[in-house]
């Protein structure tokens, strides 16, 4: 496995990658939430919001090992990483904080509200929440 700089060639597979972080997190609660709060930090609309996670994933890193597996990515103090289901324990999201680390000291990481698997992940890293945001949602989860 490689850790290295996105590339103008590595379009298609940043688009994919988004397309499948945003499949993963739209299911289960508080997804629709996270898709909202992500349209208003990257300033589009839902349907656009695969091509532009594309575009700034091209100023971040991708992790490989033959085929692309991996983003990681910094926007506005957000830190936004992602590893195929198939691919994860393996230390890949661990190497992508790191590389983003290199150029970022500040970096708030958002987890949907009953994901285990991405808490675990930022704990294992040493993060602390330190913020919780509570609401009355508009939308039913089990409608988005």
């Amino acid at each position: 496995m490689s850790i290295r700089r996105a590339t103008e060639s590595d379009h298609s597979t940043l688009l994919e990658l988004c397309g499948a972080l945003l499949s993963e997190i739209g299911v289960g609660r508080g997804g629709h939430e996270l898709r909202v709060d992500l349209g208003e930090l990257f300033h589009c609309e839902s349907e656009s919001l695969p091509g532009r996670l594309a575009e700034i994933a091209a100023s971040g890193w991708v992790a490989e090992s033959g085929d692309s597996f991996g983003i990681g990515f910094w926007f506005r103090g957000v830190g936004l990483i992602y590893v195929a289901p198939e691919m994860r324990q393996k230390g890949i999201g661990r190497a992508l904080y790191s590389a983003i680390r290199t150029e970022h000291s500040a970096i708030d990481f958002w987890v949907r509200p009953g994901d285990r698997e991405a808490k675990s992940f930022g704990e294992a890293l040493g993060l602390k929440a330190r913020k919780l945001v509570m609401n009355e949602s508009q939308v039913a989860d089990d409608e988005a």
